[in-house]
């Protein structure tokens, strides 16, 4: 399938644009699973030991994972040749406004990673608050 799946995409017309989020995030939810589990077999070959959490309660607490280390699969990379980092999302259909996740999502993530099955992009993300680095 190419492109980006989008909850709008399906045509459902009996379903109700709840009920297409859920899909959607499903979907989502899913693909971001299995390249966390590539990642987890792949990322210690260059002495990155990834940890992630699988629970909500955890991920919204903590981040996506022990070791300050947050990911995403970049599903339109390879067609683009342009890196997606996620900096805003709405959590939910209902929502009004967006808000800040991703590389901006205040927790106590301090790394992004981005990538797809051919590539991963490792960045500094963020510092924790007081710390100051000087090159």
């Amino acid at each position: 399938m190419g492109g980006t799946l989008m909850a709008t995409n399906f045509d459902f017309p009996e379903y109700t644009e709840f009920q297409k989020y859920k899909i959607y995030y499903e979907s989502m939810l899913r693909v971001g699973e299995e390249y966390q589990d590539f990642l987890t077999q792949f990322l210690p070959r260059y002495g990155i030991i990834p940890q992630f959490f699988s629970s909500k309660k955890y991920q919204y607490a903590k981040g996506e994972g022990h070791g300050s280390l947050e990911v995403k699969f970049d599903m339109m990379f390879s067609d683009t040749g342009n890196v997606w980092i996620e900096t805003h999302e709405k959590s939910h259909p209902t929502n009004q406004e967006y808000v800040e996740s991703g590389i901006l999502r205040n927790d106590e993530a301090m790394l992004y990673g981005i990538g797809n099955y051919h590539y991963f992009f490792y960045i500094f993300e963020k510092a924790p608050k007081g710390l100051t680095f000087q090159f």
